[in-house]
């Protein structure tokens, strides 16, 4: 069984966020260069996310509404000198990420999927994301065929809180050592799985080639490791 990661791993914004995110604020009237845009999204997620943090790896519970707020939020505070930033422009941006035609599969993807799907392997995506996720998904083959995806704000807790990776086991009904999972976090991804008994690779895209024993730097990768049944 192998569950992927969505965002950075299957799928990425297209284009970029903060390229989208600058041409809506220009629309409203913000004055921050696009330049600066990604740095401020990257800080106002960065404070969203120490907000949550509990003990060690948990992370205090969401949900659908939770997860408005916390983006909006986000836009708020990245466009510090729109009045009403958390409005009509934050709307907006929510309207635009929830379409997949917004969205792009990466291309290891196809290559991957299908050979797994060839294997008979069980596939399924757990994601810290919101109730616009399976849509998205939908729009993109192979993994629009794909019936097990999860969401953090469904399931009540985001990775990398042991609770997410214990409802979709649950849900999977499968014991943490036949799952696979892969992911881009170090922290959401690799170290939540790990630390509930999940095997795991670490996907660094950015990197030429692993420098560790789980780390991968293309999704065919784990190909080599799963054996055709």
């Amino acid at each position: 069984m192998v569950i992927f990661d969505a965002v950075g791993t299957l799928i990425d914004p297209d284009p970029p966020a903060a390229v989208v995110y600058a041409q809506f604020g220009r629309r409203f009237g913000s004055k921050h260069p696009a330049e600066s845009i990604s740095m401020r999204f990257r800080d106002a997620i960065g404070r969203q996310d120490q907000a949550d943090r509990l003990d060690g790896l948990r992370r205090r519970s969401t949900s659908e509404p939770r997860e408005w707020q916390r983006w909006q939020t986000i836009v708020a505070e990245v466009f510090d000198d729109v009045a009403d930033a958390g409005g009509e422009l934050f709307e907006g941006l929510w309207g635009h990420f929830s379409l997949g035609e917004h969205w792009r599969i990466f291309d290891d993807v196809v290559e991957t999927w299908q050979a797994l799907e060839r294997r008979g392997t069980v596939l399924a995506v757990a994601s810290n994301f919101d109730e616009r996720l399976p849509a998205i998904l939908a729009s993109h083959e192979p993994v629009n065929a794909c019936q097990r995806i999860y969401w953090s704000a469904e399931i009540g807790y985001p990775k990398p809180s042991p609770e997410i990776f214990a409802e979709v086991a649950r849900r999977i009904d499968a014991a943490p050592e036949e799952i696979l999972f892969v992911g881009d976090s170090p922290v959401s991804d690799y170290e939540g799985a790990k630390a509930v008994g999940w095997n795991t690779k670490l996907l660094c895209r950015e990197q030429r080639t692993a420098t560790g024993p789980d780390e991968i730097v293309t999704l065919t990768q784990i190909l080599q490791g799963i054996n055709d049944e």
